[in-house]
């Protein structure tokens, strides 16, 4: 409102007005909107968009305490969305886990109405490593000695 066609002397300057007019306009006229920058003498200012309040030195449409507000809702959005997530990722689990049993199943010939108790679980690598030392063990305690007959 300063500088160009709406400055004081300029062929528009009727459209000017202040920024607490800006603000809160009079019924029937069009001015500021919640969310608006507004540089006021270099200054940085915006309407927040929940409480409507002048703010000055930002440029987020949001105040400081709406901005409070504002993250603790993102904060359970986001809780919301990874607790939906990690319950995909376990019913993805269960569902791989049980075509798992399934071809077992189909491997060893059980039939589905049988439970799962009678196939003992398959070892993992650490329990075959353990088994392999073991039988090294073995293997040397049981062996015959040097200089015995």
């Amino acid at each position: 409102m300063v500088k160009r066609k709406k400055n004081k002397w300029g062929p528009k300057a009727k459209e000017r007005w202040c920024v607490d007019c800006g603000i809160n306009p009079q019924p029937g006229t069009n001015r500021y909107t919640p969310g608006n920058n507004i540089v006021v003498e270099g200054e940085p200012f915006v309407i927040c968009l929940q409480c409507r309040v002048l703010e000055n030195g930002t440029l987020l449409p949001v105040c400081q305490t709406c901005r409070r507000i504002t993250r603790a809702i993102e904060k359970r959005v986001e809780e919301r969305v990874e607790a939906e997530r990690a319950q995909r990722e376990r019913a993805r689990l269960r569902a791989k886990q049980a075509e798992r049993r399934a071809r077992r199943r189909e491997l060893w010939g059980s039939s589905g109405s049988e439970s799962d108790e009678g196939i003992p679980p398959s070892p993992t690598p650490s329990e075959e490593y353990m088994d392999m030392i073991q039988a090294e063990a073995d293997m040397y305690m049981n062996s015959p000695g040097p200089g015995s007959d």
